[in-house]
C-alpha cells in the first residue's frame, strides 16, 4: 500500500524516491548513529521504521513530501512534548525526523467498541495537553479555512454532502471562533500510551483552526470499523456530546466540523485515487443525526 500510495500520488518521482530509500537510510544511520533498523508494517505515506540511537529505541521517519515535512516538525516543536511525542532530530535535507518512541506504544484503537467513552476522555486530555503549549506563529502552519476551497470543485459525491458541507463551512468561517494550532489527524491510531501511564499524541500535521475541529478525526474513527457495527449512530452522537461536555464546546459546532471534516476526507480520497465510500457511508449517518 506504501509504494501503491507514493507511485499513486507522485508518480515517477515518486517511484525514484522510493529507489532512493535504502541509501537514504545508510546515510542516515552513519549520520545519527543508528542501528538495529525495522521498518514498520502497513505504512501509509511516509517510511517509519524502529531503530536504536546509543541503546535507545528511537523512531525514524522519512518524507517525500518537504511540505509535510515541514509542518510535522513546526507541529512538533511548537508542542514541544506536551501530549505529543517528542523530536529528538530533523534534517531537511534528507526530509528525515528522529522522534521519540513510545514504550509500550498501546494503541487508543484497542479500546474500541468496550472502552469508547473512556476513549473520548483519554483525547479530550490529549487535546488540552497540546492545547496548553504556547501559542505558535500561525504563519508557519496551514489554516483549515484554505482546506475548505476543495469544496467548490465538482467531485463524484452525492451532490447534497457537498452542497451541505459548503453551507456549514460558510457558517463556521462566519462564527469567527478562535483559532489555535491543531493536531489535524488525532484518530485513535494516532494516541499512544507511554511507559509513564501517559497518552501520547504522534504523527501530528499542524493545522490552524477552531478548536471544535479537532474531534472530527476521532468522531469518525477507527476506519473501517466503527461503521462495521449496527450501533454506529449512537456511537457518533455520543462521542459528540462527550467531547462537547469535555471540552466545553458547542456539540453543534463540533457535530457541524466533523460533516464538513467527512465531506473533505472523501474529497482527498478520490483525490489520491482511493474509494471514498467509508466517508459516504459515515455521512448518511450524520445525516440522521440532529443537533
Amino acid at each position: 500500500m506504501f509504494k501503491k500510495n507514493i507511485i499513486n500520488l507522485y508518480g515517477d518521482f515518486g517511484q525514484n524516491w522510493l529507489s532512493s530509500i535504502p541509501e537514504l537510510i545508510t546515510k542516515i544511520e552513519k549520520l545519527w548513529n543508528l542501528s538495529n533498523l525495522q521498518i514498520i508494517p502497513n505504512l501509509s505515506y511516509n517510511y517509519v521504521a524502529n531503530c536504536e540511537q546509543n541503546n535507545q529505541p528511537v523512531i525514524l521517519k522519512l518524507f517525500f513530501d518537504i511540505n509535510n515535512l515541514q509542518a510535522e516538525l513546526n507541529a512538533l516543536n511548537a508542542f514541544a512534548g506536551n501530549g505529543c511525542v517528542k523530536l529528538i532530530n530533523h534534517d531537511i535535507k534528507h526530509k528525515a525526523l528522529l522522534l521519540q518512541k513510545i514504550v509500550p506504544g498501546i494503541s487508543l484503537k484497542t479500546f474500541f467498541p468496550d472502552q469508547d467513552e473512556q476513549a473520548v476522555k483519554i483525547i479530550s486530555d490529549v487535546i488540552q495537553n497540546l492545547q496548553s503549549s504556547a501559542a505558535p506563529g500561525q504563519k508557519k502552519f496551514p489554516n483549515i479555512y484554505d482546506s475548505l476551497k476543495i469544496l467548490d470543485k465538482s467531485w463524484n459525491l452525492p451532490e447534497q454532502y457537498l452542497v451541505k458541507a459548503r453551507k456549514l463551512s460558510e457558517k463556521l468561517v462566519a462564527t469567527n471562533s478562535k483559532q489555535v494550532l491543531l493536531h489535524g489527524d488525532l484518530h485513535h491510531e494516532n494516541i499512544l500510551l507511554n511507559d509513564k501511564n501517559k497518552w501520547v499524541a504522534i504523527d501530528p500535521k499542524g493545522v490552524i483552526g477552531a478548536l471544535s475541529l479537532e474531534p472530527a478525526t476521532a468522531i469518525c474513527n477507527p476506519i473501517p470499523e466503527l461503521l462495521e457495527f449496527s450501533n454506529a449512530k449512537n456511537i457518533i452522537q455520543k462521542r459528540i456530546y462527550l467531547f462537547a461536555q469535555y471540552l466545553n464546546l458547542d456539540s453543534k459546532e463540533i457535530f457541524d466540523w466533523s460533516y464538513v471534516q467527512a465531506v473533505l476526507c472523501a474529497c482527498w480520497s478520490i483525490e489520491d485515487n482511493i474509494d471514498a465510500i467509508y466517508f459516504v457511508k459515515f455521512l448518511e449517518i450524520l445525516e440522521s443525526i440532529n443537533f
